[in-house]
């Protein structure tokens, strides 16, 4: 699942006893001839090794083919938001959006599970991450981080009047603090 899958030979004794020559399904040689054991498949296919003997009579022999399969690398990205990612908490909200693909899980830093969710409160603010897993593949890969702040607001302003709260005309304003 990491973009490349590692084939080594096996089933004979000294390796150093051989050459390798690495071939892809199009008969293409893709490494060697060498001393090579390994090879870094790096994209999908079928491969076939050639070992060919060192010990003085250069005999040959083909291994049986491998097919590897390297999937896609999953665009996991949040969408950035066309609004500020911070806002105050009550005034507006904000929706995180990762890439929507069919066929996808979705697993937010805060345990959502939608491609999509809204953030409107203080207590959400923080960094935000989403994961998109493939269901048949089951390879997943995890975004960069998004950071959302929320401001809360201040406590709620009371009226505290200083004396009496009805006044006739002609008399002093009442004083608000």
């Amino acid at each position: 699942f990491g973009g490349s899958v590692n084939l080594s030979v096996g089933g004979i004794f000294p390796l150093t006893a051989c050459t390798y020559e690495w071939f892809n399904s199009a008969g293409a040689t893709v490494q060697g001839p060498g001393t090579n054991s390994s090879y870094i498949a790096t994209s999908s296919g079928t491969y076939r090794v050639k070992a060919t003997s060192t010990l003085g009579y250069f005999c040959s022999s083909f291994s049986a083919p491998v097919t590897v399969t390297i999937h896609p690398n999953i665009n996991a990205q949040i969408i950035v938001p066309s609004t500020s990612t911070s806002f105050c908490e009550g005034t507006s909200s904000i929706t995180l959006t990762a890439d929507p693909l069919i066929g996808y899980t979705y697993v937010w830093s805060n345990g959502q599970t939608s491609p999509t969710i809204n953030l409107s409160l203080a207590s959400q603010s923080g960094t935000y991450t989403v994961t998109v897993t493939n269901s048949v593949t089951n390879c997943s890969a995890t975004s960069t981080p998004m950071p959302i702040t929320v401001y809360p607001n201040p406590s709620a302003p009371t009226i505290s009047p200083i004396g009496p709260l009805t006044s006739c005309a002609g008399n002093p304003l009442l004083t608000l603090t």
